[in-house]
């Protein structure tokens, strides 16, 4: 009996299974149970490869930026190292400066389509009433021709471009006068009003059959002339197209990125720059904004993504691939596992490309520091980190090494500590600081007049303060020999006239007028013949200049004639001056009205005379 209940037991729970397997309601469950998994597992892949793609894109956009607000940092230093060869050469012919200018920036060996750079110039500003002679002397003493064009107006003043590079434009750009133009104006007015360097508005730079957005960037010079007041002389200034800059930036990258560059200038919306106009307004699931600055001016970037897959993938609410293997747990972990591998893989090698630019970049940022003219440091925490051979030299150190890890303040001379440290509070705070005198100190003790401008950069992943130093001493001992000079030239009995290699008057002082009765509108431009009284042949003369040009020197009477026809016997101390070359460039002749002493010995001699007969 026992055994008959345990088999009908047994029998009831197998029948029970059985029915269990058969039951529809098992394959619902199952059915339910897979999709929900299948479902569940293709959302979380879904999400994780809109992650993974956003991820890409963010790093390419961040990447992009990075390299085109670096070529845009860039112009900065550029333009200051333009300005800096301006004045530390104001005082030379405009043929020499233009040899400095190309030879230096030559040497850099930057690649301007790289940076977009159409080209980088020195305007020189010229008032209206100088143009005639400016361009009558800058003709006489340079090989180039210079002509300004457009043809200004009588009364409005000029700004001409005397120096450019690349030299395959200067030719057909030399002369060019920025005023000219209405944007380029509204530039130059509002750079010398500021002071600052400035952004212009948008402007055609390039052949007007290309789609380009170009740009000038100005950077205003200034000379002090004296302890209160200073000399405009110009504008540094750089062309670049936006265009050119932004697709060079893209050429190398494996995904097709879509840039609409907006300018708040000129419009809040529409773009001013489109690197494809035939989308349209087609707008795409990926897209981000970020800004470059430039100067105090910002200008937007909408980057998007054109990459079709990327694109559906951002889209896709589930993944299609899981999706479809249903229960194969197996196969769709395999796909996942390689479509991670694959994905990582290419951000890895996005990265170290993107990695090597900009180390390349870094590395040619320390060939512009190194062989920049200007004296440059770079400070952490108030300790210096870096430091060229110019702020070597400067400071009286052997090499950089030698000023690294000193406290800034070492350098700074007490006197000029407060100002120090009101400049640091207000670029702490963001604010643009100008470049400003300071009385700082080298190594040795000895204290000296320096011009300095100050900036905050990143420098290895820290916020750095750059600081550049133009010694200004020989400067201002300069300017007060010339202020001495002056007063003598004015003030002296003697009269003066100095002349170029070829005999050409350029200055004379008030004794010289008084001697000639020749001004300086009268004389200058001119040769000493006006003076000539035919007293003297031609083999005086011939004598006079044989010996100026062998020995350097000429002492002796000439009778000349002044502008009334009066005659007179000059005492004249003739002097050749030559350059580093032993090249004569001018005569100094200095004289003086001998004539009453002349005669009165004259007839002393004849009273001798008459007493021996």
């Amino acid at each position: 009996m026992q055994l008959d209940a345990q088999l009908d037991t047994s029998t009831r729970d197998s029948t029970w299974r059985h029915r269990i397997r058969q039951s529809p309601l098992l394959a619902v469950l199952i059915l339910a149970s897979g999709l929900c998994l299948s479902f569940y597992l293709s959302s979380k892949a879904a999400q994780q490869s809109r992650e993974l793609t956003l991820d890409r894109f963010q790093a390419t956009v961040q990447q992009t930026t990075r390299v085109i607000q670096e070529k845009i940092d860039r112009f900065s230093l550029l333009m200051m190292t333009g300005r800096g060869l301006i004045l530390n050469n104001s005082s030379l012919p405009s043929a020499e400066i233009n040899t400095r200018w190309h030879r230096m920036f030559d040497s850099f060996q930057v690649d301007y389509g790289d940076l977009g750079v159409v080209g980088l110039s020195f305007t020189r500003f010229i008032p209206a009433h100088e143009r005639a002679a400016f361009t009558a002397n800058f003709n006489r003493q340079d090989t180039r021709r210079l002509k300004i064009f457009p043809p200004p107006a009588d009364n409005q003043p000029s700004l001409a471009v005397l120096h450019l590079v690349p030299k395959s434009i200067e030719e057909r750009m030399l002369g060019y006068d920025l005023m000219s133009e209405e944007k380029r104006r509204q530039a130059v007015l509002e750079t010398m009003r500021t002071g600052r360097m400035v952004l212009s508005r948008p402007l055609s730079l390039l052949p007007t059959d290309i789609n380009s957005l170009d740009y000038l960037q100005m950077l205003p010079v200034r000379s002090t002339e004296d302890d209160v007041t200073d000399r405009f002389l110009g504008i540094v200034t750089i062309g670049f197209s936006m265009s050119m800059l932004i697709e060079a930036s893209l050429k190398d990258l494996s995904t097709p990125m879509r840039v609409e560059l907006i300018d708040t200038r000129e419009s809040l919306n529409t773009p001013s720059f489109d690197t494809h106009p035939a989308l349209g307004d087609t707008e795409s699931a990926l897209s981000l904004t970020r800004v470059l600055n430039i100067g105090k001016h910002s200008l937007t970037l909408q980057i998007s993504n054109l990459d079709p897959g990327a694109n559906a993938t951002f889209t896709r609410r589930y993944d299609i691939a899981t999706l479809t293997s249903g229960l194969s747990l197996t196969l769709m972990l395999t796909l996942i596992s390689m479509f991670f591998i694959i994905t990582r893989q290419q951000a890895l090698q996005l990265s170290r490309k993107m990695a090597s630019r900009a180390e390349e970049m870094h590395q040619r940022y320390k060939s512009l520091f190194a062989q920049s003219p200007e004296a440059i440091v770079v400070h952490v925490n108030d300790r210096v980190e870096l430091a060229n051979q110019h702020a070597a030299r400067l400071f009286g150190c052997t090499s950089p090494e030698e000023l690294y890890h000193r406290p800034i303040t070492d350098l700074v001379h007490p006197s000029s500590m407060e100002l120090v440290r009101r400049r640091r509070a207000t670029l702490s705070q963001g604010s643009p600081l100008e470049p400003a005198e300071q009385l700082l100190v080298r190594t040795n003790g000895q204290p000296f007049m320096a011009e300095v401008s100050s900036s905050l950069i990143n420098h290895q992943s820290q916020e750095a303060t750059q600081v550049i130093f133009r010694d200004i001493s020989d400067e201002k001992q300069q300017r007060l020999e010339a202020r001495m000079t002056h007063i003598l030239l004015e003030h002296s009995h003697d009269a003066l006239m100095v002349t170029d290699a070829k005999g050409q008057i350029e200055l004379i002082n008030p004794a010289f007028q008084r001697l000639t009765g020749y001004s300086s509108k009268n004389a200058i431009g001119r040769t000493p013949d006006l003076l000539n009284s035919g007293q003297h042949s031609s083999q005086f003369f011939y004598q006079l200049w044989s010996s100026i040009t062998e020995s350097g020197l000429w002492q002796g009477d000439i009778i000349n004639r002044s502008r009334n026809g009066h005659l007179y016997i000059q005492e004249t101390d003739i002097h050749a001056l030559r350059n580093e070359d032993q090249e004569i460039t001018h005569f100094v002749c200095l004289m003086r009205d001998v004539t009453e002493q002349r005669n009165g010995l004259a007839l002393h001699t004849n009273d001798e005379r008459s007493k021996a007969r």
